[in-house]
């Protein structure tokens, strides 16, 4: 079967030594990188796909910089697409496309003793046994939000994915994508414990990940404890 990498030269069999991957969620906290993964397919190539913001994806062949694709849709976060290539992360593995070539090839993360496999979820961000409920507070969050503690705060979720927070008026460094989450389909890199009952909301910025449980969401009014600190926000909805 022709690679759907094929486009990308990534052809031929790893070597024990011929290929040195990043570690699985690897961190440069000094850089906006947020982490990289390798991934062996099975039509035998072999890649790196490197996350800047989590709306930028590198893939990295042998050292080099082979494909950038800046995400458009960012309501699917971990899909990306250009006009020849789709790459869509699904739980611990992506399928690759090549819409030129028509093929797919599935790939999946080699074992590393050191670290965990990385997990992407499922394709919105929900699993199943949360799915009503995941969903009502996916929809509900949209809009703009401003604190009841302090009215200089506002934050926005919109409907591409994106979460930004304003004080007076002035976007802050908080930007970044957002996904709502349930203890089936948490991210590898959620290290606190989950209440099987409820539903999370998480950050991703070039500063790292923001993780909130979700307490009270109506149309109007939303809580949230952020899991950092344990204190609790207050919103009320503007529109």
């Amino acid at each position: 079967m022709k690679s759907a990498l094929a486009s990308l030269c990534v052809l031929g069999l790893l070597g024990a030594a011929g290929w040195i991957y990043y570690d699985n969620q690897q961190k440069v906290a000094a850089t906006p990188l947020i982490f990289s993964i390798s991934f062996l397919c099975e039509d035998e190539s072999h890649f790196i796909a490197e996350f800047k913001d989590m709306t930028t994806l590198a893939i990295i062949v042998d050292g080099k910089v082979v494909r950038t694709i800046t995400q458009k849709d960012a309501v699917s976060y971990n899909r990306f697409e250009d006009e020849t290539m789709i790459f869509n992360f699904v739980g611990e593995g992506v399928t690759v496309d090549d819409k030129t070539a028509s093929t797919s090839t599935r790939c999946s993360q080699p074992f590393d003793p050191n670290n965990a496999p990385f997990n992407f979820g499922d394709g919105d961000g929900i699993e199943p046994g949360h799915d009503t409920q995941s969903v009502s507070v996916r929809g509900k969050l949209l809009g703009t939000w401003r604190s009841t503690t302090d009215e200089k705060f506002v934050r926005i979720y919109s409907e591409d994915g994106t979460v930004v927070d304003y004080y007076d008026e002035l976007q802050t460094g908080n930007r970044g994508r957002w996904q709502v989450f349930t203890d089936e389909n948490a991210p590898a890199t959620v290290f606190f414990p989950l209440d099987a009952t409820a539903i999370y909301i998480r950050h991703t910025g070039d500063g790292g990940f923001l993780h909130f449980k979700v307490i009270a969401i109506t149309d109007q009014e939303l809580s949230l404890i952020y899991a950092d600190r344990g204190n609790v926000l207050t919103f009320k909805k503007e529109h």
